[in-house]
């Protein structure tokens, strides 16, 4: 695969090649960067697994307000971007002032139900901003060594992945506090019925 798109770019190809054919999609895929990120985390949150998960992040979760990273020493800034991809997945505007769940590191289960929820066109028009060529005006944003290879976007990609998977009630942020994800596993995820 082409180095494009920081590890979202990656996961959306995955979709979007195997989305219309039902075999192609696992029940439940991992999508993960090449190491295990925040491993300490990560671990036991991957235990929380069952065939009826629909989405867990398996790293650190943190409140969002439509971009804006809310909670003190885990959130590092703002992310305007998180806004359009809220209203690609929702179909409606991101309130200032309604919260969401954000993650890190774009490492997370999905069930194949949840990937189908959205149309294909909606990952489509996501990979077609977070892939864009070289010159394109979404790499005049966020830092110095914004480009195709690391598109500042792809952070409020990796930030989105809950809301593109209908488990961003930021509630989960205090119910599943990391020193008790394994006692309060139906608290920490989000199920398919």
């Amino acid at each position: 695969l082409p180095n494009t798109g920081r590890e979202g770019g990656t996961y959306l190809r995955h979709i979007l090649r195997n989305y219309e054919c039902t075999t192609a999609l696992a029940p439940l895929t991992l999508f993960m960067q090449p190491h295990l990120a925040w491993a300490q985390l990560s671990t036991p949150k991957i235990e929380l697994i069952t065939d009826s998960t629909g989405f867990l992040t398996t790293t650190v979760v943190f409140p969002s307000n439509c971009g804006k990273d809310l909670f003190h020493g885990v959130g590092n800034g703002e992310y305007e971007r998180m806004k359009d991809i809220y209203r690609m997945f929702k179909g409606k505007e991101c309130i200032d002032g309604t919260h969401q769940v954000a993650t890190y590191s774009g490492q997370f289960v999905v069930s194949r139900e949840r990937i189908e929820r959205n149309l294909l066109s909606t990952y489509q028009e996501l990979d077609d901003m977070l892939e864009a060529p070289e010159g394109s005006d979404i790499y005049k944003e966020g830092w110095w060594n914004n480009g195709p290879e690391n598109p500042f976007f792809g952070h409020s990609v990796e930030r989105s992945w809950p809301t593109m998977f209908e488990c961003e009630d930021p509630r989960m942020v205090e119910s599943c506090p990391e020193s008790d994800w394994l006692a309060k596993k139906r608290e920490c995820q989000c199920f398919d019925s």
